[in-house]
């Protein structure tokens, strides 16, 4: 989510929701008995503050996935898409 700012304002959020493959233990399928066989819990934190990305998140998603390259630029196309939200949407 990027929150979204006129003239030093807050107006409102911007956010997407995607799902990122190769994240937890099963192979693709709503099967799985718990939450932790589907996907990674992260608590709620920044994944960037002032423009500058959480490293410490980047290092936690990279430890925990099988891909980190694919499944990181999956989390950049996210930002990416809530960044052009922000800059165009509010002409």
């Amino acid at each position: 989510m990027t929150p979204v700012f006129l003239q030093g304002k807050a107006i409102g959020l911007f956010a997407n929701t995607c799902h990122v493959m190769d994240i937890g233990g099963r192979v693709f399928g709503a099967d799985a008995p718990s939450i932790y066989e589907e996907g990674l819990a992260i608590p709620i934190m920044k994944l960037a503050d002032r423009g500058r990305l959480n490293e410490d998140l980047i290092r936690i998603i990279r430890a925990n996935v099988r891909v980190p390259q694919t499944v990181l630029g999956d989390v950049y196309a996210m930002i990416a898409a809530t960044r052009w939200a922000e800059r165009n949407c509010w002409r």
